[in-house]
Formats: structure tokens, sequence, C-alpha cells
């Protein structure tokens, strides 16, 4: 009965490790896919990090299914580059503490890995950096 017990909480362990390595491993690649597209993580090439879209491009996909009018897409426009500064600035702020915790994790499940799953963990390389582009005034 003791081995019976012994295996599955191996097992049990092992499950909850491969889930937590996928976690971190989507988390990470998405942030990246995020930060590091061509043209920041909120614009198209040429218009770097911003939370909102550039003028002239298409609004967010949850500001156009509320099909507004040409007015109320005007101020939702201004609205955006009146916020942008906000918005990126909480980007600059939180992402930092973002990638430490991601870090800290790492470093707390590395002991349990075997050799080849800290090599694929270390495979995926850093978690990304903060976004480009100075702190807003």
């Amino acid at each position: 009965m003791p081995a019976e017990t012994s295996t599955r909480t191996l097992r049990l362990w092992t499950g909850l490790v491969v889930v937590a390595i996928f976690l971190v491993g989507a988390a990470t690649g998405a942030g990246a896919t995020h930060w590091f597209r061509p043209g920041g993580p909120f614009g198209p090439p040429g218009h770097g990090a911003s939370a909102f879209p550039p003028p002239g491009a298409p609004l967010p996909p949850e500001l156009a299914s509320l099909d507004l009018s040409p007015e109320q897409e005007r101020t939702a426009r201004a609205l955006m580059e009146k916020h942008r500064p906000e918005m990126e600035g909480v980007l600059r702020e939180t992402f930092p503490r973002f990638v430490a915790i991601v870090r800290q994790f790492e470093a707390e499940l590395r002991p349990c890995l075997t050799e080849a799953q800290a090599r694929k963990l270390d495979a995926r390389g850093p978690p990304p950096g903060p976004p480009p582009g100075p702190p807003p005034r």
C-alpha cells in the first residue's frame, strides 16, 4: 500500500509541475509575442508602444462592436488620445512586477525539475523586458 501511495503522490506532483511549466511558458510566450512584435505592444509597425491604436487605425474590437456613430467615434478617439499617457504609464510600472513574479516562480520551480526539464525551461529564454520608450510625463 505505501508504494502505491508514493506512486500516486509522485504522479500528482509530476502532473502539477507539467501544468505549472505549461502555464508559465504560455504566459511568457504571450508576453514576449505581445511586447516584441513589430511596432510595439499595441500598434502596427512604425507606431511604437501604445495602449490605444494610432489615429486613423480601426477602433479596438470592443469599441467597434458598439456600432458607434461618427460623432461617438470621434469622441472615443479623443478620449483614447487623452488617456494614452496614463495607460502607457501603468503598463511600464506593472510589467516589471509581472516579470519579477515569473522569475521567482521559475527559481522556486527549478529544484524539482529534472535536468532535461530545466534545459527546456532555459531554452524558452528569459521573460520579456519592460515595454519600450520613456515613461510618460
